[in-house]
């Protein structure tokens, strides 16, 4: 991962079980911090992941299928509001993803 040239990634179903997390982590993202989220569907796991040097992320919210985070650049101080987004497979569980998509844009206020 040192070689990858974005300054921030995410990892979608990865179905690392929770207990090999930080191990896992330790030893592909050497050099980078990290958040994740393990929901109770072992499908719906979403890794965020980035270089420190380069920028600083804030998660924002974590729920069920959505990771938002706020980017900060550190040589130029610019933000940067991302979703990272790991949907089901089931119908009937995006519903509840559209509903918080909706509510997510409706409180972003920055140009």
């Amino acid at each position: 991962m040192n070689k990858v040239q974005a300054s921030f990634i995410s990892l979608l179903k990865t179905k690392v079980k929770e207990d090999n997390i930080e191990r896992i982590a330790t030893v592909m993202l050497l050099g980078w911090k990290w958040i994740t989220k393990v929901s109770c569907t072992p499908q719906v796991r979403v890794w965020v992941a980035w270089k420190l040097r380069i920028c600083v992320l804030e998660e924002m919210n974590m729920i069920e299928q959505l990771v938002h985070c706020k980017e900060i650049q550190v040589s130029t101080n610019k933000q940067l509001y991302t979703p990272f987004v790991n949907e089901s497979s089931r119908d009937e569980a995006r519903q509840p993803l559209w509903n918080d998509l909706k509510l997510l844009a409706k409180n972003m206020s920055m140009p």
